[in-house]
């Protein structure tokens, strides 16, 4: 078996955190008299980390950066405190993380979510798998797509990146795997539509969990 290692996203790839997100952003919102979002608009406004969903979220007015910030901070503290409504596992998932860890294959997260976050969600959601390291938006590493978290993630695995394999939801994980020198795998459940994610070319799609498996070298 030549892969050593599989690199999951962890929003729109292996949890469903949607609801969690446009809860508490639209709180945000709502407490500054701001226009609030449909749950499914946030699916538009995921995917580089929580400070670009708020900066998409705000008003054309409030886009400067002292303004993001401090509307940030406020989401950060309300998403602490809600992240988990209606968060789930997608269907699926956990068969497949049995399976490749039945391989002896190991595991690993890499996302723009912030790091404290994604830690609850993993300790919560997830912590029935062992991850070889879960890295999340931090100091440590430049944000997604730059590889450098995902090639951090090799590196600690003892794997050359060709032996790895990078799941994701969006263009920037596409973008990430391309970037590390990994096989990418688009899945289709999560925050993109499947006819914009075949615009890009990726290298493979799945449209449910399950076939992640057949891929495994």
């Amino acid at each position: 078996m030549t892969t050593k290692l599989m690199i999951f996203d962890l929003d729109g790839t292996l949890v469903d955190s949607l609801e969690g997100i446009a809860f508490s952003m639209n709180q945000v919102l709502k407490e500054n008299d701001f226009e609030t979002y449909p749950t499914l608009k946030y699916k538009e406004f995921v995917g580089n980390g929580i400070k670009h969903l708020v900066f998409r979220a705000l008003p054309e007015e409030y886009k400067d950066s002292e303004s993001v910030e401090k509307y940030y901070s406020m989401m950060i503290k309300t998403y602490g405190k809600h992240y988990g409504a209606g968060m789930n596992l997608y269907p699926g998932i956990a068969k497949v993380l049995d399976k490749i860890t039945n391989l002896g294959i190991p595991l690993a997260v890499n996302t723009n979510k912030n790091q404290d976050v994604t830690d609850f969600i993993v300790d919560q959601y997830l912590s029935k798998w062992s991850f070889i390291k879960v890295i999340g938006s931090h100091g440590d590493y430049e944000r997604k797509p730059d590889p450098s978290g995902a090639l951090a993630l090799a590196k600690i695995a003892g794997a050359k990146p060709k032996e790895c394999i990078y799941i994701g939801d969006s263009e920037v994980d596409i973008k990430t795997a391309k970037n590390a020198g990994m096989k990418c795998i688009v899945v289709t459940w999560g925050f993109r539509d499947k006819n914009y994610l075949l615009t890009l070319n990726p290298e493979i799609v799945v449209d449910h969990a399950k076939d992640i498996i057949n891929y495994i070298d």
